[in-house]
């Protein structure tokens, strides 16, 4: 009987530091379970914060993508409206009183640089007038009517190769391939000072 107590006692000592062993080892897997499910949460928490600002930047870009387009819209379309308004102008001045001097002067401004035996075109409407600026400057010049010239004239050297376009509407062309960012600038760079 004292053999069997001692194999008892040794039994429930080995039993006893059995169970204690697998407590702390398991206490150590929940331990690492709750830190790894902390760890799994906060990383999914972050994804989702990640995530969320991501889409909500793509959206911001997307607005202000948007935003800006339509608002460069409407300066192209106030510069363009400024630019045909312009032109309208020029039909104007066309029908007024003081459209034959404009037209005198288009044609000496550029008469002493051309060769003789060049051609003046004019529209058929100012024919009249051109033929006699063309007496009046004794150089032998070639009237040439065509009715898209108009609001001026264009001179052509006798080779053909050479045109010095003087209308009002070239002008105006003109002005507007170089001018419209000054205007850009003139209208909306209070608007542009504020934004950045």
């Amino acid at each position: 009987t004292k053999l069997l107590d001692i194999i008892r006692l040794d039994s429930e000592k080995i039993k006893s530091e059995y169970i204690d062993k697998a407590q702390a080892e398991a206490d150590v897997i929940l331990e690492e379970a709750s830190k790894s499910s902390e760890n799994m949460k906060k990383q999914a928490r972050l994804r989702i914060r990640d995530e969320a600002e991501s889409i909500m930047e793509i959206r911001f870009n997307i607005y202000r993508f948007q935003t800006n387009a339509k608002r460069y819209e409407v300066k192209a379309s106030s510069i363009e409206s400024i630019w045909n308004e312009a032109g309208g102008i020029i039909e104007k001045i066309r029908k007024t009183g003081k459209y034959k001097d404009i037209l005198r002067s288009l044609f000496f401004e550029c008469a002493d640089r051309v060769p003789d035996g060049s051609a003046v075109r004019t529209s058929p409407d100012d024919a009249a007038v051109i033929g006699a600026c063309i007496e009046k400057s004794s150089r032998q010049l070639v009237l040439e009517e065509d009715a898209l010239v108009r609001g001026g004239v264009e001179f052509i050297w006798p080779d053909r190769k050479i045109v010095i376009k003087n209308t009002l509407s070239y002008r105006l062309s003109k002005l507007k391939a170089e001018g419209s960012a000054e205007i850009s600038k003139i209208l909306f760079s209070s608007e542009e000072d504020k934004e950045s």
